[in-house]
């Protein structure tokens, strides 16, 4: 039924986890393929999947978002209250399909960059060329290896380790998350199944941190207990011009860093996702 990644690079993982290579692809046709193969995957027609792309220049909001967290150029550039905050009430999965909110599109002050509104948790991010998002599409009721069934929590976790595993492999060092930088990221998972996840977990700062700077972000949602949205990861320089327009997760813009930067070393995408696909625990029984 889900042909459109009919020209991605597919690679089965194990029986359980396909890697879905999507290339370059514009934002939203991402996140259109992202919601049928969500479906699909809940539904039980389709394997768990992670796909792996790149975008055109693209700021997302998440769920945390607010108006103040993109920098407008001019006085007219972003009409009072068109990023108001927005409810993150649980709504229920019977009554509202995922699909059932609306999207918006619109220019990002005189900078001609696409401004979404999205259902993962979190803030406003920014996607572009040199970055590499990873969307895993994973079944939260089945068995990850080492991760707890129906943990939203674990899997936050989960992801920052997978992630951590791999950029030490390249050679990344001093990968953490310091206490001092405080808790402006603010919940990085948007759930309607579980209301019990404590403000400990979901408020402290997500991502992948080395030293006092940000590699990684991560903002998640789960619908019936699967897994959309996800991870981003700064390769090149190129991927953090676009962090400028916006208060990224609520930091200021400096805080951003990239790969190439942190190991003093040109990182190719293809490098980066070899990497993942190595260190990748989820098909792990």
């Amino acid at each position: 039924m889900i042909e459109i990644y009919h020209e991605a690079k597919i690679e089965r993982q194990t029986d359980k986890i396909q890697f879905i290579d999507l290339g370059f692809m514009h934002y939203l046709a991402a996140l259109d393929l992202q919601r049928a193969y969500h479906l699909e995957v809940v539904a039980g027609r389709k394997p768990e999947a992670i796909f792996f792309v790149q975008h055109p220049p693209v700021i997302t909001l998440g769920r945390g978002a607010r108006r103040d967290s993109l920098f407008a150029r001019s006085p007219t550039a972003i009409p009072e209250g068109a990023l108001e905050p927005r409810s993150i009430e649980a709504r229920s999965i019977e009554a509202k399909s995922i699909e059932a909110r609306p999207i918006e599109a619109r220019p990002a002050a005189a900078e001609s960059i696409e401004v979404v509104d999205v259902e993962r948790g979190g803030k406003a991010t920014y996607h572009g060329p040199g970055q590499l998002v990873i969307y895993p599409i994973l079944n939260l009721q089945l068995s990850h290896g080492s991760l707890p069934k129906r943990d939203v929590g674990a899997y936050l976790q989960s992801l920052e380790l997978w992630l951590s595993n791999a950029l030490e492999s390249l050679g990344v060092l001093q990968i953490a998350r310091p206490a001092q930088l405080g808790k402006p990221g603010g919940p990085a998972i948007q759930v309607e199944e579980d209301k019990s996840i404590s403000p400990e977990r979901s408020l402290s700062p997500t991502g992948v941190w080395v030293a006092n700077k940000k590699v990684a972000s991560i903002g998640v949602a789960v619908r019936q207990w699967v897994t959309l949205h996800g991870v981003s990861v700064n390769v090149t320089a190129e991927s953090l011009v676009g962090f400028q327009h916006i208060q990224p997760c609520g930091y200021s813009p400096d805080v951003m860093t990239c790969l190439e930067a942190v190991l003093a070393t040109p990182l190719s995408i293809a490098q980066l996702i070899e990497a993942l696909k190595l260190n990748c625990q989820f098909g792990l029984e």
